[in-house]
């Protein structure tokens, strides 16, 4: 029989206890969270350029042995 392993709430509990649980709800953070958005958008479709230019590369490519 398989066991299910779920630590959720005990990481939650730790954290908590830890003080290291936050409530981002503030200007400032959700500057902060689009920023980070803004980024991720970008960093994504720069990925996207390259793969389909490796593509292209890759796909022009004479193997010979």
């Amino acid at each position: 029989m398989a066991t299910i392993l779920n630590k959720r709430d005990e990481v939650l509990a730790q954290l908590a206890a830890d003080n290291k649980v936050f409530v981002m709800n503030s200007t400032e953070d959700l500057a902060g969270l689009f920023a980070i958005d803004q980024h991720m958008e970008e960093v994504n479709r720069d990925y996207q350029i390259k793969d389909r230019q490796s593509q292209l590369s890759a796909a022009t490519v004479i193997l010979t042995s």
